[in-house]
């Protein structure tokens, strides 16, 4: 058994130790389900367009390199997010 007061590390509720926090990490800048317009500015190994909002990355699936796009958040991790194409700009919008 062991003594009152000893540290046996953080454990969640279902008794599965916590991961610690990266230091420095930095909470995404947007949240599933948003929808925000944003403009491609690169291109992803798979296709993907590349978008970023305070260096944070966002996939736009089917993007084009200077395509303005209406997007909802549809997956967000700790480095990237992935979203939907909602509207496509045309060029002088």
């Amino acid at each position: 058994m062991s003594e009152e007061g000893e540290n046996l590390g953080e454990v969640s509720p279902q008794g599965a130790e916590q991961k610690p926090r990266m230091a420095g990490a930095k909470t995404p800048p947007v949240t599933e389900g948003q929808e925000i317009e944003l403009e491609v500015i690169a291109k992803g190994r798979k296709g993907d367009g590349i978008a970023k909002i305070e260096g944070y990355i966002i996939f736009i699936p089917s993007g084009n390199i200077g395509e303005k796009t209406m997007v909802r958040i549809t997956t967000v991790r700790p480095n990237f997010a992935i979203s939907e194409a909602i509207e496509k700009k045309q060029e002088g919008e």
